[in-house]
């Protein structure tokens, strides 16, 4: 039997009986006080009403259509509410007590009757919803398929969303083709190698040996996590954790931040999961694509970049809980949207490292159906490759899969897109031991992290010119401290700093024509115009200020360190 048949028999024997829909009946009234239902959702305002009614959800999806639906969790009183506000919930399960379920990817899309214990509530497409035992879901885990399991939690209302501020279309930049050059090959087959245990690595100045990253561990998890942590602090980046609850024990993500030295409100997020998942997890899961890829391109991507100066906030971001249900993003998730954040873009990186020899080196770019937001990310890095002569072949998929943790940020309204190999030729050895280095396309791979450095880097505002200079009393030569300095462009962007005790300051710039205005407290001030600054270039601006006693007028507009 082919591998394919193989496949395809494995996942039939997943099936239960499957209406001429899709869908279990839908005219059941629940017996119990809680069901399963789906309820079709038009927009923000649907999802600002059902959240008032207190709606708890599994899931927010998407038909092959693109049309938005909710897997959620109501009891009786609640299913007469919601009939109420004009909503019309399809049963799928009319008994959800102590039910566990999973979304289910890569299923044909015709399938026959079959007689399993399985039991599959819903199917679209390739995308199915089943209810399994424990048992179950880990035999489904090996198939050739996703499995992803669903949690219960509040429905939140996503944040208004504005486009990102994104650049339109890419001109090649040498500065940014010397950034891509330094990817790697060997680099992030070190990486790759360190995380999926293939030799001992330093945490806490001792060797240990990442054999396994499974979120449910407890010593191989918090040293996996303790070792990024640790790179990161190595790069001169700020580092730290933030901390969940998974099955009532506390868990962590790692985070880095690479502070934006002009627009630091503006923040661009660069994710992967850390964790990994196999049939034998607790002792073997190395997990060299899924995920140690993602997590060794965003690791190297952090090294290369933090040596440059951006003008937004680059944030790096490795989340654990990822193969449990997306755990440990939607909890991050909820953190900054619950702080106000401006996350202008998210860019997950899953799965990188696998494409069969001989094959057209195909990307996946997930987005939400519709999204432009999503697909202004995708674009950018769909752009990114010919731009820069990257060896891939990107397909932008508006299809709103959420199989990774780029679903957490859109269920907060953040745009984001998943980054991933071609799922029709995905590595054999997913959920498996064997997900080991030596699988890995390492060409491909590489072109893959050079589209990724290429994204962030046009998208984090690269400060690729430089201002700098002194100012000084003219009839003195003395150093003048605290004295302000802006350059502005014509399009009202505008940068500005204050001189240290020496009289000297620097102001990294993007390319163009500036506008320099030089002022202190009792200073006359020096206005410049037309002052070329370009790419990789450092323009060198002296100003000697009069004195003048009334000229602490011109000091006090109300600035802050941001473009409008």
């Amino acid at each position: 039997m082919t591998k394919n048949n193989i496949t395809v028999f494995l996942s039939l024997l997943l099936l239960t009986f499957i209406s001429g829909t899709g869908f279990a009946s839908t005219d059941v009234e629940p017996t119990d006080p809680h069901s399963l239902v789906r309820i079709d959702i038009r927009g923000r305002g649907d999802l600002e009403k059902l959240a008032a009614a207190g709606l708890n959800i599994y899931a927010q999806l998407y038909s092959p259509q693109g049309d938005p639906f909710l897997l959620a969790s109501i009891g009786s009183q609640q299913r007469g509410e919601i009939k109420r506000l004009g909503f019309s919930p399809q049963v799928l399960d009319p008994d959800s007590q102590d039910a566990s379920y999973y979304l289910l990817y890569g299923l044909p899309e015709e399938v026959a009757e079959s007689h399993t214990p399985y039991t599959i509530l819903q199917q679209e497409g390739n995308l199915a919803v089943a209810r399994l035992t424990a048992d179950e879901a880990a035999r489904a885990s090996e198939l050739d398929m996703m499995i992803m399991p669903l949690h219960l939690r509040p429905l939140a209302v996503p944040r208004a969303e504005s486009a990102p501020s994104l650049p339109s279309g890419i001109t090649p930049n040498p500065l940014i083709q010397g950034i891509i050059s330094q990817v790697k090959s060997d680099r992030l087959s070190y990486q790759v190698g360190s995380l999926s245990g293939e030799w001992p690595v330093s945490v806490n100045d001792l060797p240990y040996t990442l054999s396994t990253r499974y979120t449910y561990t407890e010593a191989p998890i918090k040293k996996a996590t303790r070792y990024a942590y640790e790179y990161f602090l190595s790069l001169g980046l700020p580092a730290g954790y933030s901390s969940y609850s998974l099955g009532g024990v506390e868990k962590r993500n790692v985070i880095a931040e690479q502070r934006g030295l002009t627009q630091p409100e503006q923040v661009f997020l660069l994710v992967a999961h850390l964790d990994s998942y196999s049939q034998n997890p607790y002792n073997s899961a190395p997990g060299a694509d899924d995920n140690a890829s993602g997590s060794s391109s965003l690791m190297a991507i952090a090294d290369i970049l933090s040596k440059y100066d951006f003008g937004c906030t680059l944030r790096y971001v490795l989340f654990t809980g990822e193969e449990q249900g997306n755990i440990g993003s939607s909890d991050y998730a909820r953190d900054v949207y619950n702080s106000g954040e401006n996350i202008q873009a998210v860019l997950n990186l899953d799965m990188l490292g696998y494409n069969t020899a001989g094959t057209a080196p195909t990307i996946e770019l997930h987005t939400r159906p519709g999204n432009q937001n999503d697909l202004a990310i995708a674009n950018l890095f769909a752009e990114t490759i010919p731009a820069y002569q990257i060896n891939l072949n990107p397909m932008i998929l508006q299809d709103g899969k959420s199989f990774s943790d780029h679903a957490a940020f859109w269920e907060f309204g953040f745009p984001a897109v998943m980054a991933i190999e071609d799922w029709n030729d995905h590595t054999p050895h997913y959920h498996k031991t064997s997900d080991q280095l030596e699988n890995l396309n390492m060409p491909y791979y590489t072109e893959f992290a050079k589209a990724a450095i290429a994204t962030m880097t046009h998208m984090g505002c690269l400060l690729q010119g430089e201002l700098s200079g002194r100012l000084t009393d003219a009839s003195t030569g003395f150093p003048i401290q605290g004295a302000f300095v802006k350059a502005s462009l014509a399009d009202g962007r505008y940068w500005w700093t204050n001189t240290q005790a020496d009289g000297s300051y620097r102001l990294p710039l993007v390319p163009g024509d500036y506008t320099v205005f030089a002022a202190a407290p009792f200073y006359t001030s020096q206005t410049s115009e037309n002052i070329a600054v370009s790419h990789d270039q450092s323009v060198t601006m002296d100003h000697s200020l009069q004195s003048d006693e009334d000229g602490i007028a011109v000091y006090l507009p109300v600035l802050s360190k941001e473009t409008p």
